[in-house]
Order: C-alpha cells, then structure tokens, then sequence
C-alpha cells in the first residue's frame, strides 16, 4: 500500500501541476503569433526541448544526490518560468509600452527563460518515470504505470476544460496569471513525497552510451523517438489545424477557447488510452501492444490529413482524441517495455528522455519550417517516421517470462 500511495500522491500533484503547464504549452505558439511574437512560441518550445535533450544525459546524476522531495521540488520551477512568460508577453499590448516588450529583448527573455524550463523539465520528468519504476514490483508493474501516467495525462483535460472556460472572461494576460498560480501551489506538495528505497548506482555518460550500443536497446530507440514526434504534434501543430477551420474574423480569446475545446477532448482520450492499453499490456504480449500504439499513430496522421482538406471544425475533436490515445499509449508502452526489461536501471530513462527529446525538437522544426506551407508535407515526413517505427518495434526481443 506504501508504493501504490507513492504512486498516486506523486502523479496526483503532478495532474494538477502539469494541468496548467500542458495547457500553456499547447497554446502558447498560438498566443505569441497573436500577440505580433512571430514563431516566438515555436522558438520556445524548440529551445524547451532541446535544453532538456541535453541535460537528459546528465539529469540521472542529479537525482541520485538529492532526495526525491528536492529534486521534484527544484525541478518544477521549470514550467513556472515558462508560465511566467506568458504573463510577460501578454502584458505587452505595444511592443512601446514596457521597455521588455520591444522584439529584441522579449526574445533574450525567452530565450533565457525556455533555456530554465528545458533544464528544470528534464529533470522533472525523468525523475517521475524513475520514482514510478522504483515503486513498482514485476507483478504490479504494468498496473502502477497505467494509473501513474492516467493521472498525469488527465492534467490535459483538467487544464483545458478551465482553460476552455477562463480564457475569455479573464484575458489572456489573467489567464497566465492564474496558470502560474496553480502550477506554483501544486509545486509546494512535492515537499511531501515519500521516498522508495534508493538504490545505490553510479550513472555515467560513457555507461549510457554503452547501454545506447547494445542491440537490443536499437529497436526501443525509435519508438522513442516517435513518442517526441506525437509529443511535439499536441502542442505546435494541432492548434493550427483548429485555426484553420474557424473563421478568421472572431477574436484572439475566441480562437483560443475553441482550441481548448479540442484539447480537452485530447486530455480526455489520454486517459482513456492509458486506461485500455494498461490491462492490456498485462494480459498479452507487450510488443504487440506497442505495434498497436503505432496503429494508432498511423490512424492519427490519417484522420488530420482528413480534417485539413474538409476544414471541418468538428473533425478537429476526432483528431484530438487519436492524437490524445496515441500519445498516451505510447508514452506508458514505453516506461512498460523498458522498466520490464531493464528493471529500475535509471539509465534507460534518461535515454528515452534523451531520443524522446530529439523527436520533439524535430517535429518543432518541421513545424516551423512547413508553417508557411502545405501541412500535409509536414505530415507526410511523420508518416515515414510511423512505417520506420514499425519495422523497428517488430524487432523488439523479450524474453518469455516478461512477454
């Protein structure tokens, strides 16, 4: 009962602080274009993640110093930094009205403050996927996974359905006020996390490269990557295809609101793919589960070309719940498929953070780059990516009693 409380406090404080930043992060592009920021919210997010692909290498050595209530603790700052440019921006209504808000200088500050958060973010999560793994036992594992990330991916609906509701009655610049506020109290709760038994291990650069080598890590690396790939989708471009199909006379708030809508609809499949894919994984072989996660994948890439060329609005909510399931999924397949094989060796999670990390840098690049043109180019470079992975989840090798 002591690990699965662990479990559950821990991703419960999670839920609710992510629900704020997973909310942020999916309509902060949106918001900076509005506010004349060009690609201010894009170059954000690229440097978020590429900060925390980085530091995902060295984020292991940090959270084996530290006690787990301190390093959840520090590292949630991340996302308040994040937040708090939000409110930064959205103050500005002129870029003459406060000396910050001139072109210039609001990019050093995001620059500087995205560079914070990626840092602080990689932590943050490698320690939630290392803190589940080490509360967790071979009977259990698949169970206390499906509830951790179910409760950590219910942040999208809470933070969008509020934020669906609060946008337009607050403002923008209110609402990233109060966006900071929750993710800031919520932080105050890691203090009180309960730490599992520590296992003493030395992790190295050199020992992660190794591990990197082996071949039967090769396969897991590509699914890796593509759970950056859907990552990155949620939050750069599924907004744009929800522009798209409004018109463009109604209000900044307006747009903002209707986006929310669909990403509620996305928090809400997110959890409900952890809910199916947990038992799942339990009762039947584990590659299969994570070759039907990519199905899935396939399924979401389809359906978005579909809404891009009817500009139907109501198709939107159809793609967000496939982008939502495939996302979720192939996050807790992920912790499953390397917790079961690995155990609780720290290393392959900074590992996955790390590839994780280069396929959402990617798919912020192709965002941006592909922003002026057809969405569909852009997709069709996912598509390649989703066939690659296939062939190389086929290849995943588990030994029987772990199937």
């Amino acid at each position: 009962m002591g690990a699965l409380f662990n479990v559950i406090y821990s991703n419960l404080i999670l839920m609710f602080y992510a629900s704020s930043a997973n909310a942020g992060l999916g309509i902060i592009s949106q918001i900076f274009d509005q506010k004349e920021y060009l690609n201010l919210g894009n170059t954000s997010l690229f440097i978020i993640y590429f900060t925390s692909m980085i530091n995902s290498i060295l984020a292991p050595m940090y959270i084996k110093k530290f006690s787990w209530n301190y390093v959840f603790t520090l590292s949630s700052l991340g996302y308040i930094f994040f937040l708090c440019q939000g409110i930064l921006v959205c103050s500005c209504k002129t870029k003459t009205q406060y000396f910050y808000c001139s072109t210039p200088i609001m990019y050093v500050i995001i620059v500087i403050g995205s560079t914070i958060c990626g840092l602080l973010a990689s932590i943050l999560y490698l320690a939630q996927n290392q803190y589940l793994s080490e509360n967790t036992q071979d009977n259990n594992k698949s169970l206390y996974f499906g509830i951790g990330w179910s409760l950590l991916q219910s942040s999208y609906i809470i933070g969008n359905i509020y934020s669906a509701f609060l946008i337009q009655p607050l403002g923008q610049y209110n609402y990233f006020i109060l966006m900071t506020a929750v993710s800031g109290v919520s932080a105050i709760f890691f203090i009180f996390i309960k730490s599992p038994p520590i296992q003493k291990l030395k992790v190295q650069i050199k020992s992660m490269i190794q591990l990197i080598k082996t071949k039967q890590i090769r396969p897991l690396l590509f699914y890796m990557f593509s759970s950056g790939i859907i990552l990155s989708f949620g939050m750069s471009v599924l907004n744009r295809i929800v522009k798209e199909t409004l018109p463009q006379n109604e209000s900044d708030e307006y747009i903002n609101k209707k986006t929310f809508l669909v990403m509620i609809t996305l928090g809400v499949f997110e959890v409900i793919g952890g809910l199916i894919v947990t038992p799942l994984a339990d009762k039947y072989n584990k590659k299969n589960i994570a070759l039907l996660t990519n199905i899935l994948y396939l399924c979401a890439i389809v359906s978005t070309i579909i809404t891009h060329y009817q500009g139907s609005y109501t198709l939107c909510f159809i793609t967000g719940a496939l982008w939502g399931m495939t996302d979720c999924t192939t996050q807790s397949m992920n912790c499953n498929l390397l917790s079961t094989i690995y155990d609780n060796d720290v290393r392959v999670f900074g590992i996955w953070n790390v590839f994780q990390n280069i396929g959402s840098l990617l798919g912020m690049i192709f965002s941006i780059i592909f922003k002026q043109i057809n969405i569909v180019y852009y997709l069709l470079i996912i598509l390649l990516n989703q066939i690659i992975t296939n062939m190389m989840i086929s290849q995943i090798k588990l030994k029987k009693s772990k199937q």
